[in-house]
C-alpha cells in the first residue's frame, strides 16, 4: 500500500519542530525515521523542510540489511562500458520488492545513458574537438542542447544536442542565445534601440 504525500498542516509544524530540535541537539536528521513516523516517503519529509526553510542533505539513506540479504548479493560484473570507465556494474536492493537489482551499467554510465542517451565512447567523440564556439581555447565540460525542443535541464537528445561547451559559453552565450530566442529580454532590447536576431534555427548558432 502506497504511502499518503500529502500531510495537514498540524502535522508538517510538527514535523519541523522535531526536526528543529534533532539539529539543535547537533544530530543528522534521518528522515526514514521521521518518514515512517508519520507514514509517509521521505521525499516528502525532504519538501515539508525545505518550506520551512530547513535544508538538509537530499540523500537517499537505506536500511542496515541483515546477513541473509547480503549473502543474496550477486556478484559485480564489469559494466559494459567497462573499457572507457573501468567500474562494475551497479547492484541495488529494492526494499519494496526486496531483491537484488543488477543493472548492466556503473552509475556514471547509467547516468549518462538515461540524461543523454549516449555511452562514454560517444561523449569522448563529442568533447574530443573541443568547445564548440570556434574562437574558444578551453575544455569542454557539459553537454550542450536547445532548451527551445527540450526545455528539461540535464538532459539532451538527437534533436536538441547542439554539441560540447565550457561553462563559460554554456553558461554566458548560451543562456543569452535562448534568452533572446525566448522573447525575454524583449522589452530591455527595445529600451535600448537593439534589434534582436531571433534564431529560429538550432544548427544556425
Amino acid at each position: 500500500m502506497a504511502r499518503p504525500r500529502k500531510l495537514s498542516t498540524e502535522q508538517e509544524a510538527e514535523i519541523v519542530q522535531i526536526c528543529v530540535s534533532i539539529m539543535q541537539s547537533g544530530e543528522i536528521i534521518n528522515k526514514e525515521i521521521v518518514a515512517d513516523k508519520f507514514g509517509v516517503c521521505t521525499t516528502t519529509i525532504y519538501n515539508t523542510l525545505r518550506r520551512a526553510g530547513i535544508k538538509i542533505p537530499h540523500v537517499r539513506t537505506t536500511k542496515e540489511l541483515s546477513e541473509e540479504q547480503l549473502e543474496l548479493k550477486p556478484d559485480a560484473r564489469p559494466c559494459i562500458n567497462f573499457e572507457w570507465c573501468g567500474n562494475q556494474e551497479l547492484i541495488t536492493w529494492n526494499s519494496q520488492k526486496r531483491y537484488w537489482h543488477r543493472s548492466k551499467r556503473c552509475n556514471p554510465c547509467a547516468h549518462l545513458w538515461g540524461a543523454h542517451g549516449i555511452t562514454p565512447e560517444e561523449k569522448a567523440k563529442l568533447f574530443e574537438d573541443g568547445c564548440s564556439i570556434n574562437s574558444c581555447s578551453r575544455e569542454p565540460s557539459v553537454i550542450d542542447h536547445d532548451h527551445f525542443i527540450c526545455p528539461q535541464g540535464y538532459h539532451s537528445c538527437e534533436k536538441c544536442r547542439r554539441g560540447a561547451l565550457c561553462h563559460y559559453h554554456n553558461s554566458q552565450v548560451i543562456a543569452l542565445i535562448d534568452a533572446l530566442r525566448d522573447g525575454k529580454l524583449s522589452a530591455e532590447l527595445n529600451y535600448l534601440g537593439i534589434k534582436a536576431v531571433i534564431f529560429k534555427d538550432s544548427d544556425n548558432i
